[in-house]
């Protein structure tokens, strides 16, 4: 109706030249110069996921601004800048996961979970990974009840079964034996290992997921410890997921939904994968029949049943 490209071409020029008619001088003045979250992707995707065209706030959140006069220069001043979230005490827990295997790395649930490539604190033989979009099994009194222990008004104080989702967690291993990963980046195995080695009675976990910061890449890590496993949480970043046989997010659309939210979200960010932080070495954890020769299942967890590599007194 308008001439096609030509048309709407030449409705453009004809506004920019009544803009350019007027072209007043912009009051700067008018501007607080103050930017807000609302700017940050990863804090947008945090409290206002988009909701059919709309986006509706899924949590509270306030910024607060107090304004002084300045006699001298007789102008106004920001002078304190706060939000809720430091306003307001942080709901933090630190969950004792040791005798307690819940975190759903196999994504049974059909959320996708997300990993960091994992941090190690070689003084304190310390592995931390990052967790996003995790789904945790809470049928376990021992896990649900060290988060009402803390607050009993948690979201989670609910008497049915549950499995949650955690937005954002941090798995933490002590005293680590020894680690191993396989990265799978754009179809490519990317390899790394600390140097195999284990005593009897050491314990083994597998976790990992998509990663958080590379599109196209799945990070595996294999952990030998013989220390305590913890899992912080905080109240603002868990959700009730399914209760009983119930799901709350709207069953497989939802999760869908849920999943390609996360996966627009990595998208944005993207950033290169340094391959060179691996050493390339695939150790023999990899291995099947090595993995049922050395290892026995014990509470969630697997447990070595010989020393490895093997010693004189071992058979």
């Amino acid at each position: 109706m308008v001439g096609g490209y030509e048309g709407i071409t030449k409705i453009n020029r004809q506004k920019e030249s009544e803009v350019a008619m007027k072209n007043k001088i912009l009051d700067i003045s008018r501007f607080n110069n103050i930017e807000s979250p609302i700017w940050d992707f990863d804090f947008l995707m945090e409290y206002l996921p988009s909701r059919d065209g709309y986006r509706e706030a899924i949590k509270n959140y306030a910024l607060k601004i107090i304004w002084q006069s300045d006699r001298v220069a007789n102008e106004n001043k920001v002078i304190i800048l706060t939000n809720k979230k430091t306003i307001n005490n942080i709901m933090k827990y630190k969950i004792d996961l040791t005798n307690c295997y819940c975190i759903d790395f196999d994504c049974l649930s059909g959320m996708e979970c997300y990993s960091s490539l994992p941090t190690i604190e070689k003084e304190t033989a310390t592995f931390r990974m990052h967790l996003e979009n995790v789904s945790i099994n809470m049928v376990e009194d021992i896990c649900r009840n060290q988060i009402l222990s803390v607050n009993p008004k948690s979201i989670i104080n609910i008497d049915k079964d549950l499995i949650i989702l955690a937005k954002k967690a941090l798995l933490i291993i002590e005293n680590i034996r020894c680690y191993d990963l396989r990265v799978i980046h754009n179809n490519h195995d990317y390899y790394h290992s600390s140097g195999l080695k284990f005593n009897i009675k050491d314990r083994f976990v597998e976790c990992g997921g998509k990663d958080t910061q590379h599109l196209d890449s799945d990070i595996f890590s294999q952990v030998i410890f013989n220390g305590k496993v913890f899992l912080e949480l905080e109240e603002e970043n868990i959700l009730p997921f399914i209760i009983g046989c119930d799901d709350l997010v709207g069953g497989y659309e939802g999760i869908t939904k849920i999943n390609h939210q996360k996966e627009s979200e990595v998208a944005m960010k993207n950033k290169s994968l340094d391959i060179s932080r691996f050493n390339n070495i695939k150790s023999s954890i990899w291995d099947f029949d090595f993995f049922m020769k050395y290892f026995s299942n014990d509470n969630g967890y697997d447990q070595a049943i010989e020393s490895y590599p093997p010693t004189n007194n071992s058979s």
